[in-house]
């Protein structure tokens, strides 16, 4: 089942959301590492090069997600859930869309406002709208570096959420991202 139905998510929603939650780990815990590195590390050029690469290829599944969250039915909430805590929920996942479009956006400014061009994988090449502006780069990559903490904290919250709700309320929410609902 590709498509959502109103019980579950499809197979299209699920690797959107696992692929995402992976390159957002691992740019997240790769961004930590560099930010260790010095600038004169021969692995540091490799590995920045990786991270906007990556950047740019979750900036397109977000992209993607958007457009499948608006064209597809979505399941409905878990009946232990309230109103206050649905609204909630949306809130967050709305939020966590945003920090996922934003945070490349801002990467792309570092890299572009340093006088480069992000590659993606060396197979084509982003245009470059920025001028080289020190001012504007120090002030995207401190934007990035923040942003990048709110959503890991954000995610955090996500995954503790999606726990209690399988293993304290015992509802569906987890199982429906996992595609173990049984319809009916």
């Amino acid at each position: 089942m590709t498509h959502n139905t109103p019980k579950q998510y499809g197979a299209v929603a699920r690797a959107l959301h696992w692929w995402s939650a992976a390159l957002f780990f691992i740019l997240f815990f790769l961004g930590l590492y560099m930010s260790d590195l010095d600038d004169k590390d021969p692995s540091r050029s490799t590995l920045v090069q990786l991270h906007i690469s990556l950047g740019i290829l979750i900036l397109g599944f977000t992209l993607v997600r958007i457009y499948w969250k608006i064209k597809e039915i979505q399941p409905s909430p878990p009946t232990t859930m309230t109103p206050l805590q649905i609204k909630l929920a949306k809130s967050m996942y709305g939020i966590l869309y945003l920090l996922l479009l934003t945070i490349p956006i801002a990467g792309y400014v570092i890299v572009t406002a340093d006088g480069h061009t992000p590659s993606f994988f060396g197979l084509f090449d982003l245009p470059n709208f920025i001028s080289k502006n020190e001012a504007l780069g120090d002030l995207a990559e401190d934007s990035h570096e923040f942003l990048a903490y709110t959503a890991i904290t954000l995610v955090g919250g996500h995954i503790l959420m999606a726990l209690k709700h399988h293993f304290i309320d015992k509802d569906e929410a987890l199982l429906q991202m996992l595609g173990k609902v049984e319809e009916k």
